[in-house]
């Protein structure tokens, strides 16, 4: 049966250890109002709260996680920053302890994105995943659950084609990767709620909510589609239903079926539904709940009782467009046992509910009534109460202004023990004047601290009306205001010829016609009024011209004239406008005003009836740029370098280095500026740049140098430069050289320099690796001769060779084999070889050689 009136239980407090009441508080989290909270899960160590939060350095949205413990003490908090903003939809925590946030990530392509973000237990990332798993299709998450297989499921929105938007449900695996996905729904309404279940067999509820559903043969309205999925995605149930309500919450129950919770609308006021329906899918009953207060229900759950638990959001009585958190209690059957406000004065709105093992109840919420604290927490046991030791009495909780109230511990605690309030006084009872939730922490002799809960007190301003004198002309523009502004509790209403002007509801009216006007202003604290009759509505005075001259920028130094037209009856008054604020101009009363900076500037006329008009606002433009040099490179630069020096277009272009160009090179050092026309006409002086030359760095690798053959040369740069290139390869400052020629082996060595400053030099130097003459192995010399060892074109060679198997070879300069030959005795030969030095190596038995050098001249 429908029940308007709640069934309110009261439930005794009993004195019980006070270790015992330290699990239950109401706290808030958040210290800074970006942070904000949407969803939470119970974890055998305390509560994981998922939200988001603006980050400093991208400023978009990201994702927050916050920890508490059992006690609601913040355990550690994490923002997730990005370049694009992410909102958060759920969280699941898996039995291993990792946590899995559902989220909408902002893509590049499209505006919405489903992913789901995985960390561990200490909220640090391991790994994401898109969902479809590529940014060029635009979704959104909607509930995450974790599987009987630990795993994860969940649903998002997909927002394809206009005709086929629809709801989906994914089956992941512990990677994130998709386990299996089927249909869930259609979106073909302006209002689409979803919420996901698993039952204790491990079977999926779906729920989808249609304001207008148009996949019928006609159009039906508030309408739920319920489907049902086994573990591996086949489709159980398929149905609609016309609940006649808004549903937007489904759990699963301990039959394996669901209860929804619901909003219904009674003719203009809202109330709770609960909606029962079986394992088939099978209505079984519905219940309603209400009060003469607007109710939104938000969340609902079976309780380990039997019964149900629903959380909803609820009108405050007294402060208008403000809310209180609601929770019901009810008994297996639906029917009401008890229900429970929670909350400040201000705004609380109810977001999540789970139910602990001992049978506690966590609820989570968002709050304005704490400062910068926006995220509401509390802990209540099966009753819905917060048990303490000690009790705050707040005899009322809405006050006014001139008003204060005396607020008291119950019991009065021993003279033993402390008490520090919030507030910082140490009294039992302490007396407030000003809006706040007051509590006391109290320590007993043996060191105990017991924390009570929170009373709100709220004091609203005394409403007061002050319009001025009682008869009065206005202008057609003119205003009357209420020199009294008071908080958002205050209602105004304005009345002509006592008769309501609907929709006149502000502090302030324009008046349109003569009559007496009469504002009323009224809250819970009293009703204030004043009126003024008004005789005459004068016309505004006729609109002034301001005129300048016919130029587009003032020079500096110089000033422009503005001339305003107006009437010369008329009080004058100038006014200069920044991006901000007007200024007057002190003692700027004439048709004239000489402009000398750049601005926005108008004048105001006033009439002898006191009305003004004001002139179009008129800009004036000073060129008053800073002038300057500009190099199109460093002013610093190494020596061999240059630079281009310019300014800005115009002309009579005059450098200090006489030159009368638009620019100049310069590549000696010294102080440079110019003076010229510009393009506004007005003369001007550049700034000075100073050009720096720096020194090339000095580096010697000493003379050529010539050694023989079977040397190896160490060459060194020196050391003291930042970077060393040498045309061989190396980086270092030396390098070792040798050679592997059989004749001479001329080698160019070059090295490149950097130092601190970046400049850069080199150095050659050649080293000759020569054949040395009586280098032999030893017993060969005697064995074989070669002479003369100069001898000129066409000069006959003597070789005279003792042993056998004695092979010559001769190469030029640049080691190229240029003669070749056996000898096995003594022999005379003719060499056509040109004028120059060959070297010469003799093979004995292919192992034993003799170096040489023969010199032929012309």
């Amino acid at each position: 049966m429908k029940l308007y009136k709640f069934v309110i239980l009261l439930v005794a407090y009993f004195v019980f250890p006070r270790d015992i009441f330290a699990e239950f508080f109401t706290h808030t989290f958040g210290e800074s109002p970006d942070r904000e909270a949407v969803y939470f899960k119970s974890v055998s160590n305390g509560y994981i709260i998922v939200g988001s939060s603006i980050d400093s350095t991208f400023h978009t949205r990201g994702y927050y996680i916050l920890k508490l413990d059992r006690q609601g003490k913040k355990v550690w908090e994490k923002s997730y920053p990005d370049a694009f903003s992410v909102y958060t939809n759920g969280v699941a925590v898996l039995s291993n302890g990792n946590i899995a946030i559902l989220g909408t990530h902002a893509g590049i392509l499209y505006s919405a994105l489903a992913e789901v973000v995985l960390l561990d237990s200490t909220g640090e990332f391991i790994t994401s995943s898109n969902y479809p798993p590529l940014d060029g299709w635009g979704t959104s998450g909607a509930e995450i659950l974790q599987s009987d297989d630990s795993t994860l499921a969940i649903t998002i929105y997909t927002d394809g084609f206009v005709s086929t938007n629809y709801y989906s449900i994914y089956k992941l695996n512990s990677d994130l990767s998709t386990q299996w996905t089927e249909f869930v729904a259609y979106d073909g309404s302006l209002l689409n709620a979803h919420s996901l279940t698993k039952t204790f067999s491990n079977n999926y509820f779906s729920l989808s909510y249609y304001d207008t559903y148009y996949y019928s043969a006609q159009p039906a309205y508030q309408v739920s589609s319920i489907r049902k999925f086994n573990s591996t995605g086949s489709v159980l149930l398929d149905s609609l239903f016309e609940f006649n309500c808004t549903t937007n919450s489904i759990a699963s129950t301990i039959n394996n079926g669901v209860i929804i919770g619901a909003t219904v609308n009674n003719f203009g006021q809202t109330d709770m539904k609960l909606i029962k329906l079986n394992s088939q899918g099978d209505f079984m009953w519905s219940k309603e709940f209400g009060s003469y207060l607007n109710e939104t229900t938000t969340h609902v759950i079976q309780t380990s009782d039997g019964g149900y638990a629903l959380l909803a959001s609820i009108i405050d009585p007294i402060l208008p467009n403000q809310n209180d958190i609601l929770l019901v209690k009810t008994n297996a059957s639906g029917d009401s046992i008890w229900s429970k406000k929670l909350g400040s004065t201000l705004n609380e709105i109810s977001l999540h509910i789970e139910e602990n093992t001992d049978s506690s109840l966590a609820i989570l919420g968002s709050t304005n009534g704490f400062g910068n604290n926006h995220i509401f927490f509390v802990l209540v046991d099966q009753y819905g109460n917060i048990p303490c030791n000690y009790s705050v009495i707040a005899p009322i909780k809405y006050l006014c202004s001139s008003d204060s109230m005396v607020i008291s511990l119950n019991p009065i605690p021993g003279p033993t023990d402390t008490v520090i309030w919030s507030t910082g006084d140490t009294t039992s009872n302490i007396t407030v004047f000003e809006t706040g939730n007051y509590f006391a922490t109290i320590i007993d002799s043996t060191g105990n601290v017991i924390e009570t809960s929170f009373a709100p007190v709220f004091f609203a301003s005394t409403p007061n009306v002050e319009l001025g004198t009682d008869t009065s002309g206005v202008c057609s523009n003119g205003i009357l205001n209420n020199s009294f502004v008071g908080d958002f509790t205050v209602h105004y209403q304005w009345y002509l010829n006592d008769t309501l002007l609907p929709g006149e509801t502000s502090t302030y009216l324009y008046p349109t016609s003569i009559g007496t006007y009469k504002l009323m202003a009224s809250n819970y604290c009293k009703t204030d009024s004043d009126q003024i009759y008004i005789n005459s509505i004068y016309s505004l005075p006729q609109q002034p011209t301001v005129i300048l001259p016919p130029i587009d920028y003032v020079c500096e130094n110089d000033s422009m004239r503005l001339l305003a037209i107006a009437d010369s009856t008329f009080n004058l008054q100038w006014f200069f406008a920044d991006d901000f604020n007007w200024h007057l101009l002190n003692g700027e009363t004439d048709s004239v005003y000489y402009a000398k900076h750049n601005g926005v500037f108008f004048i105001r006329v006033t009439d002898q009836n006191g009305c003004i008009n004001y002139s179009d606002p008129v800009t004036v433009t000073y060129d008053n740029v800073l002038p300057t040099v500009n190099a199109a490179g460093p002013s610093s630069f190494c020596e061999g370098g240059e630079v281009l020096l310019y300014s800005s277009p115009g002309t009579n272009f005059i450098w200090n280095t006489s030159d009368t160009t638009e620019s100049i090179t310069v590549s000696t050092p010294g102080d440079y500026y110019l003076s010229y026309i510009d393009a506004n006409s007005c003369p001007k002086v550049t700034d000075t740049i100073t050009i720096t030359i720096l020194s090339k760095p000095f580096v010697t690798l000493g003379p050529d140098t010539t050694l023989c053959n079977t040397v190896t040369y160490l060459m060194d740069a020196g050391a003291g430069f930042n970077n060393y290139l040498w045309n061989y390869g190396p980086v270092s400052q030396t390098i070792a050289l040798f050679s592997s020629a059989q004749a001479i082996d001329t080698q160019n060595v070059i090295v490149f320099v950097t130092d601190t400053n970046g400049c850069t030099n080199s150095d050659t130097a050649m080293v000759i690796f020569d054949v040395c003459d009586n280098i032999a192995s030893t017993g060969l010399q005697s064995e074989f001769i070669v002479y003369p060892s100069v001898l000129s074109i066409g000069e006959c060679l003597t070789v005279k060779s003792i042993g056998k198997n004695n092979t010559l070879l001769l190469y030029d300069f640049t080691g190229r084999l240029v003669y070749k030959n056996d000898y096995s005795s003594f022999s005379y030969n003719y060499l056509n070889l040109r004028q120059g030095v060959y070297a010469y190596q003799i093979i004995s038995d292919g192992k034993n050689q003799l170096k040489g050098k023969i010199v032929i001249s012309n």
